[in-house]
């Protein structure tokens, strides 16, 4: 049996449910993170939706990766966003 070779398809824009599933949590905390970290997707001018750049998926990915560890409180991570310090570092 052949595998399919699986590729990366590079969007302009993610949904709240692809993002939900990336990240493997629920759109609530997807809606909670954006509120708290004050990112803010644009919308949709048709159906008013939320829609993510890949720069925001980057950024949630490292909130998910910060709240897990316990490194920070959601308060902290917002501070650490707001003063644009490297994520990297941290997660090493």
């Amino acid at each position: 049996m052949m595998r399919q070779k699986t590729t990366e398809i590079t969007r302009k824009y993610y949904s709240i449910g692809y993002i939900a599933r990336e990240l493997n949590i629920a759109t609530s905390n997807v809606r909670y993170w954006c509120k708290e970290m004050d990112i803010k997707p644009s919308r949709s001018h048709v159906t008013n939706n939320r829609r993510f750049t890949p720069e925001d998926l980057e950024v949630l990915k490292k909130v998910k990766e910060l709240s897990k560890t316990g490194f920070l409180t959601i308060k902290g991570i917002k501070e650490k966003i707001k003063e644009g310090e490297d994520f990297g570092s941290w997660l090493l």
